[in-house]
């Protein structure tokens, strides 16, 4: 599929009914993709559908290439894997527009984006926030959290996949579903030099490997680019870690920074967009949906902070 036909597509999706209440802090499912289908239709960025959700929702990807230059590089960039994550989107959409606009650093690589990893995630989220439920939502239509699903660690035996089963089930097997096969296929495909997946949040930029303590062997360079990433940081930088030492109680097994690193060699990236919880507004302590995507003003700062970050691998 084209961009003409992701046009169509994002035209033809049905304005979400009580629309005003989702869009502050952030874009419906039928703006998101309008606003993409026009960045396409300008011809500023390749879109081609890669795969389908669980219910038949189209998985996109968005393609841009040197005009001029053989790129020296691919970076591949990935977002809304778990459904509450709108913040990763939100930066995803707005580094695409960037990278397409005049002055672009993005002259000697390839930007290979996936907006939108779990669009059924995303469009249950805006159900609810529709009809004023407080529902934490985190996996894919069938229950299944993407980001335990990936094959490189995957594990139905690890403690916390088996004890919060609902929270961090890795499915019937891995790659078992539909939207983390069209991920592997695009990734097989090409074959990233860099690699990030975009969550929310903590302000953490994190290493592989997720679902061991074991530092993989580019471990001091991909620290080296991490430490570049945070220095482009305009507001408040990341830290950096190898993500499986944050706690010894805690490891992502079948994570996709693994999966992206030692199966297909990118130097891999996983970042926690903005700082969460506020302690101080307690109207949001029950508010699930706002632990991930902040109100307006700080989710505009978060992007900010972000899109430059992402812009540094340009320059290796």
């Amino acid at each position: 599929m084209s961009a003409g036909d992701l046009a169509g597509w994002a035209t033809d999706l049905a304005p979400v009914d009580g629309g005003a209440a989702v869009r502050a802090p952030y874009r419906s499912y039928r703006e998101t993709w309008l606003r993409l289908a026009a960045l396409a239709s300008a011809g500023r960025a390749r879109a081609r559908r890669v795969g389908e959700s669980v219910a038949g929702e189209p998985l996109w990807a968005f393609d841009l290439v040197p005009p001029d230059v053989p790129p020296r590089a691919t970076t591949f960039v990935m977002a809304g894997l778990h459904a509450m994550e709108h913040v990763g989107v939100a930066t995803a959409v707005a580094l695409l527009e960037r990278a397409a606009a005049p002055g672009s650093p993005w002259r000697r690589h390839r930007l290979v984006v996936l907006p939108m990893a779990n669009p059924d995630g995303f469009r249950a989220v805006e159900d609810d926030l529709v009809r004023g439920a407080r529902r934490f939502r985190r996996a894919n239509r069938r229950g299944v959290d993407l980001n335990r699903n990936f094959a490189v660690g995957w594990d139905d035996r690890y403690y916390l996949n088996r004890l919060l089963g609902r929270l961090f089930s890795p499915g019937a097997g891995p790659l078992s579903e539909p939207e983390t096969q069209a991920i592997d296929r695009l990734l097989a495909e090409v074959r990233p030099t860099y690699a990030v997946s975009l969550h929310a949040f903590g302000e953490w930029i994190f290493l592989p490997y997720a679902g061991s303590r074991r530092p993989p062997a580019d471990l001091d360079r991909m620290l080296e680019i991490a430490r570049a990433m945070t220095a482009a940081q305009p507001y408040r930088p990341y830290r950096v870690m190898q993500l499986a030492r944050r706690s010894r109680l805690f490891q992502a097994r079948g994570a996709e920074i693994d999966h992206l690193h030692e199966r297909y060699g990118a130097l891999a990236f996983l970042i926690e967009i903005g700082a969460g919880p506020r302690l101080g507004a307690p109207g949001t302590w029950l508010l699930p949906y706002g632990w991930f995507t902040p109100p307006a003003a700080l989710l505009e700062r978060d992007v900010a902070n972000v899109v430059p970050a992402l812009e540094a691998l340009a320059a290796l």
